[in-house]
């Protein structure tokens, strides 16, 4: 016969171990994955030179330069419709020397759209000021798609703006201080 108290304590001793053991493996698994996973949080310097004086120590990449990247802007077609979208394609090349980070979140890459000496719209109005730093290497391209729902926006993202009128638009998107070259475009 077994003593049932002394059962059930080595029982709950056993559990409690086990449990202690899965905690310490899932603790372990997640400090390691932190510490592969580049930081996200944003980098501030209180003067240029310190910044290059520890990321030549650390060997970190520093921000890219505005004349170490390329940046391109290109629609499909010249004419658009009112109330539709209009697709913007954006690449951006580094050429800078030495490795570097670019934030391509929506309030870094910023698109704007002009029509005269009216900004009619801005990505960085609505979108996500998230950080969304890519490491760029000497020759590499970040591509991808800024769709303009063809609206009017003020900084907040305040509704009832006025419609759009027919007419030419200008649209350049801007990376890091680079600028891409204008593009105009018809709304019909």
């Amino acid at each position: 016969m077994r003593n049932e108290p002394v059962y059930r304590r080595r029982r709950a001793v056993a559990l409690t171990a086990l449990i202690v053991v899965v905690a310490l493996l899932v603790w372990a698994i997640g400090a390691i994955i932190g510490a592969l996973r580049p930081g996200t949080k944003p980098r501030t310097s209180a003067s240029p030179s310190a910044a290059a004086t520890s990321a030549a120590a650390t060997g970190a990449p520093q921000n890219c330069s505005a004349d170490g990247l390329v940046v391109a802007l290109a629609t499909k077609g010249d004419s658009f419709a009112l109330g539709g979208k209009v697709p913007f394609a954006v690449s951006i090349t580094s050429t800078a020397d030495a490795d570097c980070l670019i934030d391509v979140s929506d309030t870094s890459r910023v698109l704007t759209i002009r029509s005269g000496s009216d900004q009619v719209w801005s990505s960085a109005d609505c979108g996500s000021a998230d950080p969304k730093e890519l490491l760029m290497s000497k020759g590499s391209k970040e591509a991808h798609t800024v769709t303009w729902k063809i609206e009017r926006s003020v900084a907040g993202c305040k509704d009832g703006q006025p419609a759009l009128r027919a007419g030419t638009y200008r649209a350049q998107v801007s990376v890091s201080g680079a600028k891409s070259d204008e593009v105009s475009f018809i709304l019909k």
